[in-house]
């Protein structure tokens, strides 16, 4: 055969001839019978959080429900959200989204888009605000009659030992000549383990139990979906097995119900021994399917034990969860008062703190990706007030997480929305309790607090961990247990009236000391058997309108020398507080031990009072009085002075003393250097005098005079005179 050259003409004209066929082969599709294909489109909807809450709002129709066609379009946006939000289809949606969705978002994040190629129904929902943000797209019938693809799949082995390789074929056609798609997942829950080829293969490094499923699509509505099972062996001789329970938490009485497979390579009989994780079951089931009734609240390790035909044996567990309710459980309750003491009448706000918590473990999303993540929490529920705390390790290191109170348990529904206060309000961080933390080098997020000036009610069941990478997925979650549904509160107040509900308010009308108790039940205590599930806790409170009385002792009284002074006060009742006034100031309040310092030279008065504990002020407050002086004596008016004719001169000084008494005694009056005296003093007036008997020599002379006042404090003064 010859070969053509490869001209552009020659080219030209094949392209021309394949449009031709081309041709040819759509006008042979589109019979008088068939509808042309409608052009597709794009719908928008948006996440909207504004003062009418939080909602998806369809750009064209206003609500949360768009109708399409095949191959149109959804484009979720988020420029009008204020907050996160997470786009989920939902569980329970009556047409399955294949693949499902599980995406989150910031407030203007990135669109979401997702293209609708068969019809039926899709529900939507954010998964933190579910109760309010649920959403519909109907995939309207084609107008033509399509024919779902078939399909004749090649699967390689399915039985085998780690690693166990499987190839598979779809080998698959559609009557209509659609182009076909295809999604093989291999079932180890891992996005990456999926194939989008006709024909591919894996290899099931890990021994266990898979689904493998097959799902080809004529992206005009047509499906087809098949399933087959996987058994990898660990190449052992011990079977591999399987345990499986539902539920795996809730309420005490929970009945579960336990499932079991295994495979042994070796073929022959296996004997079947579960034990529940209660003393006294071990061994008591003998078969793949079991039952159990779970009484008490706590944490549970189901065992399931399989033995081969050579004695070979092989064991898996599950675990379950199981919350107080009713008799099984109550929370712990602290009673409290504010005030305790004061005069009647009183008014106290009275509350029952109530305490709940748990571990806080892997579950869904982080059962595969964070298996080891582990932790406590606690959420205290208190009048005006919700503290919640969590510290888990097990994390991505260095990674920012969302942490919330969520309003169901972690089983249901994976713990559902967030949990608001106000229910009629919007969500968002004033209306819920966030714990947000980033965890440090080793995956830890160390103790995080939250205060919110709220009472949790009921409702705040949970507390979820989301996935830093994708924080629309859960992967840690805690039970806050026990339950607070369905609690009673009786409180008796200790003076013959009662109360109901976790904060009551209540006033005492007499002097006395009362302990008010709060009695906290199940309304389903006893679950029918009349038994009665009660907790309970008191509180004292004093009533008094009897006034202290107060007394000063020790400290300072009279003159003193030191700047500083230190009194002991007392109340005629026990617990007293105590105020000062020093020298008509201010009051202000004082310890028992009252000092006061750089006190000034002069008279100083303390006036002290009591107030009990019940606010009664003593109203005669005790007073102390006492002087400072750390100066001598002042001398002053000294005569004579200069030159006198007078032989016999009078000697006249005066000494005084504010603060102290200056005695004669004390009083030391020395003419040149010869002591003098006695001499007359008048302590009315200070002067002191002394007149010589004998005239004096002619000449200068030297007077010096020692004053020591009642303290001990001494001056000295010297002055000189001549005689002419």
């Amino acid at each position: 055969m010859t070969r053509l050259p490869s001209t552009p003409s020659r080219v030209l004209g094949a392209a021309v001839t394949l449009l031709v066929l081309v041709g040819l082969l759509a006008v042979t599709r589109l019979s008088p019978d068939a509808v042309a294909a409608e052009p597709t489109r794009t719908w928008v909807v948006d996440a909207v959080d504004d003062g009418r809450g939080n909602r998806w709002e369809s750009v064209e129709t206003g609500t949360s429900t768009v109708r399409v066609a095949i191959g149109d379009t959804v484009e979720w946006q988020f420029d009008r959200a204020v907050i996160d939000h997470d786009l989920t289809s939902a569980t329970d949606s009556p047409t399955a989204w294949l693949p499902p969705v599980e995406e989150f978002r910031t407030p203007g994040g990135a669109p979401f888009r997702y293209t609708f190629d068969r019809p039926g129904t899709y529900s939507y929902l954010c998964s933190i605000h579910g109760t309010v943000m649920t959403g519909t797209v109907v995939v309207e019938e084609p107008g033509q009659v399509n024919q779902a693809p078939t399909a004749d799949p090649m699967v390689g082995t399915l039985t085998g030992t780690a690693p166990l390789a499987v190839s598979v074929m779809a080998h698959a056609d559609d009557a209509d000549d659609d182009p076909l798609t295809y999604l093989w997942d291999f079932g180890t829950g891992a996005e990456a383990d999926r194939s989008t080829f006709e024909d591919a293969s894996f290899v099931y490094t890990t021994p266990g139990f898979y689904h493998l499923r097959l799902q080809v699509s004529d992206g005009r509505g047509g499906v087809l979906e098949r399933t087959w099972q996987v058994t990898v062996g660990g190449g052992g001789d011990a079977p591999l097995v399987d345990a499986v329970a539902a539920p795996t938490s809730g309420p005490a009485p929970l009945p579960v119900a336990f499932t079991g497979r295994a495979h042994d390579t070796q073929g022959g009989t296996l004997t079947w021994a579960w034990d529940f994780g209660v003393a006294g079951t071990q061994d008591v089931a003998s078969t793949p399917a079991a039952t159990f009734t779970y009484d008490a609240p706590g944490t549970y390790t189901a065992t399931l034990r399989v033995t081969d035909a050579e004695g070979h044996l092989g064991v898996d567990t599950v675990e379950v969860i199981v919350t107080g309710d009713g008799a099984a459980g109550l929370p712990e309750v602290v009673a409290t008062a504010a005030p305790r003491t004061g005069r009647a009448p009183l008014g106290v706000r009275f509350s029952t703190e109530v305490t709940t918590g748990g571990d806080v473990r892997a579950y869904s999303d982080g059962l595969t990706s964070y298996p080891d993540l582990a932790g406590t929490a606690t959420l205290v529920r208190r009048r005006g007030a919700s503290y919640a705390s969590i510290d888990v390790s097990g994390l991505k290191p260095g990674a920012a997480h969302q942490v919330h109170v969520h309003e169901r348990s972690c089983a249901d529904e994976r713990g559902g929305v967030h949990y608001r206060f106000d229910e009629t309000q919007p969500f968002g961080e004033a209306n819920e309790i966030w714990l947000y933390f980033t965890s440090d080098a080793q995956g830890r997020s160390t103790l995080v607090e939250s205060t919110r000036p709220l009472r949790a009610g009921p409702q705040a069941a949970a507390i979820v961990v989301h996935d830093p990478d994708n924080p629309a997925r859960r992967i840690g979650c805690v039970d806050l247990v026990p339950s607070t549904v369905d609690l009673a509160y009786d409180w008796d107040f200790g003076d013959g009236t009662t109360g109901e509900g976790p904060d009551p308010d209540h006033v005492y009308a007499a002097d006395g000391t009362y302990t008010a108790t709060v009695t906290v039940a199940s309304v389903h205590a006893g679950h029918g058997t009349g038994l009665d599930a009660t907790t309970s806790s008191s509180v004292e409170v004093v009533v008094d309108s009897v006034a202290p009385q107060t007394t000063v002792t020790g400290g300072p009284s009279g003159p003193v020398r030191s700047r500083s002074a230190r009194f002991r006060l007392t109340g005629s009742e026990s617990g007293s507080t105590f105020a000062c006034r020093l020298d008509g100031g201010t009051w202000a309040a004082c310890p028992t031990a009252a000092t006061f310092r750089a006190l000034r030279d002069g008279r100083h008065t303390l006036q002290v009072r009591a107030t009990d504990g019940a606010g009664n002020t003593d109203p005669t407050p005790a007073a102390r009085t006492w002087t400072v002086d750390t100066t001598g004596p002042v001398v002053r008016a000294t005569r004579p002075t200069g030159t006198t004719r007078d032989r016999t001169p009078t000697l006249r000084v005066t000494v005084t003393d504010r603060d102290s008494s200056v005695r004669r005694q004390a009083l030391v009056l020395r003419l040149d250097d010869n002591r003098v005296g006695p001499g007359r003093y008048v302590a009315r007036t200070g002067v002191l005098t002394w007149t010589p008997t004998r005239p004096l020599a002619r000449g200068p002379h030297r007077v010096r005079l020692q004053a020591v006042d009642a303290l001990g404090h001494r001056t000295v003064r010297t002055w000189r005179f001549r005689v002419g």
